[in-house]
């Protein structure tokens, strides 16, 4: 069995990746997906993928270190480990072993050749992100010394469904007086990616506009990936969110976009409430494990 570190990857392994990650989800009923584009990486030089193969023509069971070009055509994936390092500070690892080759030390072997990269980065935590249902990999973590950190949900909102009944919901309407609701309006601006900015302005100072909010949205066919989400903090807990959220799904209708999709965590419960409150329905959940280097455990 040989390992390749590398911070690209080829053809081959993006294949193998492929059909390593539809066994594994067979096998765990696992909805994750791996990392795999190093292109988000903050440090170029970061080998971010630890692949551990299986060479049919070689007798050897020894493990070592082989160069990415070098790997046979025959050759068999049986592990691998990414790191998604996208801000200096926490790396993201995923990683996968070939159910009918686990227990085997594989996931072991991979993560120690990737301790000894991150060792040098000097890196003072990391994540892992799990299905809640993979009872394998929690508890691997655990044995590691690894706590859940958070949550990660992803939500939707369903807009041709919702169109009639917004109006009629209580929850969704901020009780704002007439002349605060005459001074609200949704403008909008375009990215260099093509993204959409909008923005929730006051005009009630007469001809002066103020910002007090904004949202990043994306459109991938109809479907709105809305992010970045903020309102002024002055402008909190008074039913803005409410609002802008209101005349972003007025405008995209407009746009025959039929859902709302968005990523929320536990460790921001008021933009959770705003969400589920609103009518976003929980589609998926992801839970973070993180491990602090200095404290962690080898007992894997």
């Amino acid at each position: 069995m040989n390992i390749i570190k590398s911070n690209k990857l080829t053809e081959k392994n993006i294949k193998d990746i492929e059909i390593l990650e539809s066994k594994c989800r067979e096998t765990d009923g696992d909805n994750l997906l791996v990392y795999a584009d190093e292109d988000d990486n903050i440090y170029p030089q970061f080998n971010c993928f630890y692949m551990m193969y299986e060479l049919n023509s070689s007798n050897n069971d020894n493990t070592k270190i082989i160069k990415v070009e070098n790997l046979p055509d025959n050759s068999k994936l049986i592990g691998f480990l990414s790191v998604f390092q996208p801000d200096g500070y926490c790396p993201y690892v995923y990683a996968m072993v070939d159910p009918e080759h686990r227990k085997q030390g594989i996931f072991k072997e991979l993560y120690e050749c990737f301790m000894k990269e991150f060792n040098y980065f000097k890196f003072e935590s990391m994540s892992f992100p799990t299905n809640k249902n993979n009872e394998t990999a929690i508890s691997i973590l655990k044995r590691m010394d690894a706590y859940k950190y958070s949550t990660e949900y992803i939500l939707e909102y369903d807009l041709i469904s919702s169109e009639t009944a917004t109006n009629s919901k209580p929850n969704n309407t901020p009780t704002f007086d007439n002349k605060t609701k005459a001074s609200l309006t949704l403008s909008s601006s375009t990215t260099e990616d093509s993204d959409i900015v909008y923005y929730l302005e006051d005009y009630a100072l007469g001809h002066f506009k103020r910002t007090i909010g904004s949202l990043l949205i994306t459109i991938d066919g109809d479907t709105a990936c809305l992010s970045h989400f903020e309102i002024s903090k002055s402008k909190r807990n008074k039913g803005y969110g409410r609002k802008m959220l209101n005349l972003l799904c007025e405008e995209l209708r407009t746009k025959n976009i039929s859902k709302i999709l968005l990523q929320v965590t536990s460790n921001n419960p008021a933009a959770l409430h705003l969400y589920t409150s609103y009518g976003f329905t929980v589609q998926s959940e992801l839970d973070y494990y993180n491990i602090d280097v200095n404290i962690q455990s080898m007992n894997i």
